[in-house]
């Protein structure tokens, strides 16, 4: 006899009656089909992140898909040897107290593409400032038109504890402008603290430095950071949430920033979007609010991406006038080939003042993986 609970008390039930033979092959085959579907769209929701995770810039982010598809056991031998390998490039399998070189890379690309302003000038060649009509000398214009070179790079990362490494970084770009037989440099340095704190929450601690030289101009720029961020699985995705503090470079002083990011691996494709807060610099013209979100999928063999980015500036002065700036633009990029991605940029700034008011437009086709 079956029973059921009705409050303080058991009250009987009628047996169910026994289900005939055909009714019971019916519903196991149902079962079997239904387990079969529900089989078969954990490892398509699988496939789908593992071949997406490569479209994200984020390693955590690209292991934790690969480790979704782990524990749902769908990760075949090739994957496995790639989740091992990323495994190790970020300390883990270093114990406590070892220092290990984990990560090495060097890297040559040729630089190819469309420079709006090649010798740091002027962008307009006429300002209109209350009625008077101002011309630009024509050798602080700014030139643009076609740039060849190269860029190089260099990273290495040693472990001192799982999931503990330093990071060195180096990189420059070289560029020649055979219209106006000019070049243009610039180069990076950095050095960063990554660390796993617990489960998958980790802290990175950052320095960077810039330098960049131009023909009209040679500038400098610094930036120090610490970013919380954590790794997690939500549905039929894995994304990535982090928050961020910067002190950043000026020319009127050291400004701070909040930044706030969202990364998203999903079934169609990679998604993501930031928030920054600048704070005031009193007498300097920095950024104040910057809003920016893209999204890359693979369709067609090729990989794609769209970004779109608004951002507000303001303090300062012009020609006597508070400055406050507003720009905002959208780029679009496609892998011609493995290794290869072509970019178009367009970009458009308004601001009480008016040398900043222009529109600009970038083309490049950017290199990558001759040389590792």
């Amino acid at each position: 006899m079956m029973f059921r609970w009705t409050g303080s008390s058991l009250a009987a039930i009628r047996m169910p009656r026994r289900k005939s033979l055909r009714g019971r092959i019916r519903a196991a085959f149902v079962g079997i089909c239904l387990a079969g579907l529900a089989a078969g769209q954990a490892a398509a929701d699988s496939s789908d992140l593992m071949r997406n995770a490569f479209l994200s810039g984020s390693e955590r982010l690209r292991l934790r898909a690969f480790g979704t598809a782990f524990e749902a056991g769908h990760l075949g031998a090739t994957e496995t040897l790639f989740m091992r390998r990323e495994l190790l490039a970020q300390g883990y399998g270093v114990g406590p107290g070892q220092l290990a070189l984990t990560a090495r890379r060097l890297s040559f690309a040729p630089v190819l593409g469309w420079d709006g302003n090649i010798n740091g000038g002027v962008l307009q060649d006429r300002l209109t400032i209350g009625g008077l009509v101002l011309e630009a000398d024509p050798a602080f214009r700014a030139k643009a038109g076609l740039v060849l070179g190269g860029a190089g790079g260099a990273m290495a990362r040693f472990a001192w504890g799982p999931g503990r490494v330093i990071e060195l970084t180096a990189g420059g770009e070289l560029a020649w402008s055979p219209r106006h037989e000019i070049v243009r440099a610039d180069a990076a340095f950095s050095l960063c603290s990554r660390n796993h704190v617990q489960d998958w929450v980790f802290l990175d601690l950052c320095a960077l430095g810039t330098r960049s030289w131009r023909e009209l101009d040679t500038s400098n720029a610094h930036r120090l950071s610490a970013e919380l961020s954590k790794v997690f699985a939500t549905g039929r995705s894995v994304q990535e949430a982090g928050l961020r503090y910067e002190a950043v470079s000026t020319s009127g002083g050291m400004q701070d920033r909040l930044r706030l990011s969202l990364e998203r691996i999903g079934r169609a494709g990679v998604s993501d979007i930031a928030l920054t807060l600048g704070a005031r610099v009193e007498g300097t013209t920095v950024l104040r609010q910057r809003i920016e979100a893209g999204y890359s999928w693979a369709r067609a063999g090729r990989d794609w991406r769209v970004d779109l980015w608004h951002q507000r500036a303001e303090g300062g002065a012009f020609l006597g006038q508070p400055r406050a700036d507003r720009s905002h633009g959208f780029g679009v990029s496609a892998s011609l080939r493995p290794g290869v991605m072509l970019r178009l940029g367009v970009m458009s700034s308004r601001s009480t003042a008016a040398i900043a008011d222009y529109d600009q437009i970038t083309f490049d086709i950017r290199f990558s993986n001759l040389l590792r």
